[in-house]
């Protein structure tokens, strides 16, 4: 099985909450990922001005 190496997830309705917030475990998970070498991305239709703000958080 190869290994993973980078998670795209999309963000309204999957990342975020309705609130436009994400969970502290889900963020957990992200950062422990990412510490294994694992690259995490979004993947949205929204315009890239407003994806991007949410790429920093």
């Amino acid at each position: 099985m190869a290994e993973i190496s980078l998670v795209l997830s999309d963000l309204d309705g999957t990342l975020f909450h309705d609130d436009k917030t994400v969970s502290l475990y889900t963020k957990d998970v992200i950062a422990k990922a990412q510490k294994k070498g694992i690259l995490f991305g979004i993947s949205t239709s929204r315009a890239l001005v407003n994806a991007n703000k949410f790429g920093r958080e």
